[in-house]
């Protein structure tokens, strides 16, 4: 996709009379909207599951304690306690990893995130030199390569949002 703009931007800036701005721009809306709500979705049935999950073990963990207590009257309270200490534990652990594997990700998303903030900015600001000079070919352009980088930007940050609520949610 990010090919097919770049190549329609160069062709625009070659060939003034053929113009693929309208259905390159729509193109690009399209993707980076429907990125968005994936997105948005994708965190929104996450959050659901954890909490079917949360509630599930939280039921499960109930029903053992009671029948440990029921079948085992002495022995039963210090077996569910010995059995909440590691689901503590365990709980603890789960959440430390899931921290720990979400900054490993952000360090992997940081620099494709930052380089593509950064580069939006540069072609915006050679679209403005571009516009003073009154070259609007080359402003154009510069546009046109300002939006795919902007689109690549989103979806590097929609993807680092859905990993990372997915680790979260799942640990």
């Amino acid at each position: 996709l990010c090919l097919f703009c770049y190549a329609s931007s160069f062709s625009c800036f070659v060939h003034n009379g053929i113009s693929l701005r309208p259905f390159v721009g729509s193109v690009k809306k399209f993707c980076t909207r429907g990125v968005e709500i994936v997105a948005g979705l994708s965190v929104g049935v996450f959050c659901v599951q954890r909490l079917a999950v949360a509630s599930a073990d939280t039921l499960s963990r109930r029903g053992v304690r009671f029948a440990l207590s029921q079948l085992l009257p002495v022995a039963g309270s210090a077996l569910t306690d010995g059995i909440e200490t590691v689901y503590a534990c365990g709980k603890s652990l789960c959440g430390k990893m899931g921290v720990v594997c979400v900054l490993v990700l952000l360090a992997m998303f940081v620099f494709p995130c930052v380089l593509g903030f950064v580069l939006v900015t540069i072609f915006s600001l050679l679209s403005s030199v571009g516009q003073g000079l009154s070259v609007p070919l080359l402003s154009d352009f510069f546009i046109d390569v300002k939006d795919t980088f902007a689109m690549m930007t989103c979806f590097a940050v929609c993807s680092l949002v859905v990993l990372s609520a997915a680790l979260l949610l799942l640990t």
